[in-house]
């Protein structure tokens, strides 16, 4: 199974919700620190000023003179995450603006129904009946408890 079924199905829908929450999370940490590090970079704010958690995440020394070729190092590694937290990010959005469809109407709202009857000379009468989805109520999305 697909984890585009399983999102469908509901399997991990929760667990979907929840990771997109963190990589939002994480992604404004890292630009937070990105920012954090760019100043530093560019003489506006002195290397002492980071920020504990940055300090300790990539160990950079504050007492000595940090070398400013480490600090581009992790610049990009920062930027490198941040691009690829966007794409985790963007993919799981797609995922679950594609399981929030209505599987039983595929979105549209609606359900059409043909049935075939024949006239008095017997030929083939093709009649057909729309009427509002049952399971989403015509709005075409799924709901939580339905997914």
């Amino acid at each position: 199974m697909s984890e585009e079924a399983r999102i469908r199905d509901g399997i991990e829908l929760a667990s979907a919700r929840k990771r997109l929450q963190e990589l939002e999370a994480r992604k404004t940490v890292l630009l937070a620190h990105l920012a954090e590090l760019r100043q530093v970079l560019a003489g506006t704010r002195p290397v002492s000023e980071l920020s504990s958690e940055m300090i300790s995440r990539f160990t950079i020394d504050v007492r000595g003179a940090t070398d400013r070729f480490l600090l581009r190092g992790i610049e990009d590694k920062l930027d490198s995450l941040a691009r690829e937290t966007d794409a985790k990010i963007f993919k799981l959005k797609e995922l679950l603006a594609h399981a929030a469809i209505c599987p039983r109407c595929n979105g549209s709202g609606s359900i059409v129904k043909e049935s075939v009857e024949r006239d008095p000379d017997n030929a083939p009468v093709t009649h057909m009946t729309v009427s509002s989805c049952p399971q989403c109520g015509g709005s075409g999305k799924a709901e939580a408890e339905m997914i």
